[in-house]
C-alpha cells in the first residue's frame, strides 16, 4: 500500500473559494488522478471514504465542497446561488488546477461523483472529454432535467426563493442501520476491489 498524505488545496473560482482535500503519494511522482465530487447536501466528508480506498489503492484523489453545494462545507458561496451549473463551472476550474499540480498525471484524469456530483461530473467530461480519461459514477441523479421539466414549464414557473419544512426520519433496515449509510458501506466495499482501465 502506498504511502498516502492528505492536505487542504483551495482553489479559487471568481469570488468563491473552493476547499477541498489532495490524497497524494509521498513518493514525489505522479499517480493517476479522480476528481470525486459530493452529492446535493454533502461535503468532503461525505466521500472520504472513497478517497481513501482509492488512494490506498495508488491513486491521487481530490474531494472538494461545491461553491454553495452544502451547508455543511467549507467552500464560500450561497446554496441559494448553486445549480448543476455553477457546479460544473467549479469542476471544470478545479480540471484546469489540478492538471497543473505535481502529483497528478494529467494524461490519466478521472471524474467521479455520486448522485447529483455524479451528474456534473459526466456533463464535464462530456465538455473535457479531450482532457478525462474516464469516468466513476455513483448513482448520478441523471433526472434532475427531467425533473425540472415536468414540474415547471417554463423558467418563469420556478420558485426564486422558497422554504420547505419537513420532519422525517431516514428508514432504517432490518439491521437497524440508516438505508443511506448502508448503501454508502456497500458501495465503499465494491471500491475495494476497483481499478480503473
Amino acid at each position: 500500500m502506498p504511502d498516502t498524505k492528505v492536505k487542504t488545496v483551495n482553489i479559487q473560482r471568481k469570488q468563491t473559494t473552493l476547499v477541498g482535500q489532495l490524497y497524494y503519494h509521498a513518493d514525489g511522482r505522479q499517480h493517476p488522478t479522480i476528481i470525486f465530487c459530493p452529492g446535493l447536501g454533502e461535503d468532503v466528508s461525505f466521500v472520504a471514504g472513497y478517497a481513501q480506498q482509492l488512494a490506498a489503492s495508488g491513486y491521487t484523489v481530490y474531494t472538494f465542497d461545491f461553491s454553495g453545494g452544502s451547508i455543511t462545507g467549507w467552500s464560500t458561496g450561497s446554496t441559494l446561488e448553486m445549480s448543476i451549473f455553477t457546479e460544473a463551472d467549479d469542476l471544470r476550474r478545479v480540471v484546469r488546477v489540478l492538471r497543473q499540480r505535481p502529483e497528478v498525471d494529467a494524461s490519466q484524469l478521472y471524474l467521479a461523483g455520486e448522485s447529483q456530483g455524479g451528474a456534473v461530473a459526466a456533463m464535464v467530461a462530456n465538455d473535457l472529454n479531450q482532457q478525462i480519461a474516464g469516468l466513476l459514477l455513483l448513482y448520478p441523479a441523471f433526472i434532475i432535467p427531467d425533473d425540472a421539466r415536468k414540474h415547471y414549464q417554463d423558467i418563469d414557473a420556478i420558485p426564486t426563493n422558497c422554504q420547505i419544512k419537513c420532519n422525517f426520519l431516514p428508514k432504517k433496515t432490518s439491521d437497524g442501520v440508516f438505508q443511506p449509510k448502508t448503501l454508502r458501506g456497500r458501495l465503499f466495499k465494491s471500491l475495494t476491489n476497483f481499478a480503473i482501465s
